[in-house]
């Protein structure tokens, strides 16, 4: 009588070559995660500095002196809602009077920053999780 199936041997191969592939794939998920968790920051960042020129264009049309923003709340925003920076999760803005360099966080506790210094003011900037450079952005 003749029995059917797979060998010891068979199964052992079959599960080294599943885990060959699993090393080989998982960097590579990890990866597009971050991306992922970048792209939507730059988004983000977009939205913030939208908001932060249209408030700029409502002082100046005002009459007044226009001026950069040393504040925004979520009142500024159309959705009402403060973005969250998808690198920390977290969804405040800070001021601060120039931009960090390189991945420097300045707190735990904004998503972003809005430079009120004289010089540059009014840009705003991506908070850093200390692994993703975004001075740049």
């Amino acid at each position: 009588m003749r029995q059917s199936g797979f060998t010891l041997i068979e199964l052992v191969i079959v599960m080294v070559l599943i885990g060959i592939l699993a090393v080989i794939a998982l960097p590579k998920f990890t990866d597009v995660r971050q991306d992922a968790k970048i792209a939507a920051a730059k988004s983000s960042l977009a939205e913030v500095r939208a908001a932060i020129s249209l408030k700029y264009l409502k002082n100046k049309a005002g009459g007044t002196t226009p001026y950069w923003p040393s504040t925004m709340v979520a009142s500024d925003f159309h959705s009402g809602v403060v973005p969250t920076n998808k690198l920390n999760n977290q969804s405040g803005i800070g001021a601060v009077s120039t931009v960090p360099a390189g991945t420097a966080p300045i707190d735990a506790s904004n998503g972003w920053w809005l430079v009120t210094a004289t010089t540059g003011a009014g840009m705003a900037g991506a908070y850093s999780d200390g692994t993703v450079q975004t001075s740049d952005w």
